[in-house]
């Protein structure tokens, strides 16, 4: 089974069984990309998802990210403060990636 921890194998093998399919994972050490790849699974990262998502609906995403922020109250954020706390989260790619739209 890929990967190096016995604990994730349970994981793998729900992703294998339903391939095609997507696993989203900070922990990519653990889902190597090119075995899995080899039984239909795509290995991801929340930002390598979500940039993915901003290529392919580039209209929809800023209404999301807006909506987000409308709905921030406490403590209440505007679109910037969402996509600062994005990027605080990791999806740094993401956040360069909407900014430059």
């Amino acid at each position: 089974m890929p990967g190096g921890d016995p604990d994730d194998h349970c994981l793998v093998a729900a992703a294998v069984a339903v391939a095609p399919a997507v696993l989203l994972t900070v922990n990519l050490k653990d889902f190597p990309a090119r075995p899995l790849g080899e039984s239909g699974v795509t290995v991801l990262s929340p930002d390598e998802y979500a940039t993915s998502l901003l290529n392919e609906h580039p209209d929809d995403l800023p209404v999301v990210v807006a909506d987000m922020a409308a709905h921030r109250r406490r403590p209440p954020m505007d679109v910037d403060d969402v996509l600062d706390a994005l990027a605080r989260a990791g999806l740094t790619k993401f956040v360069a990636t909407f900014r430059e739209l």
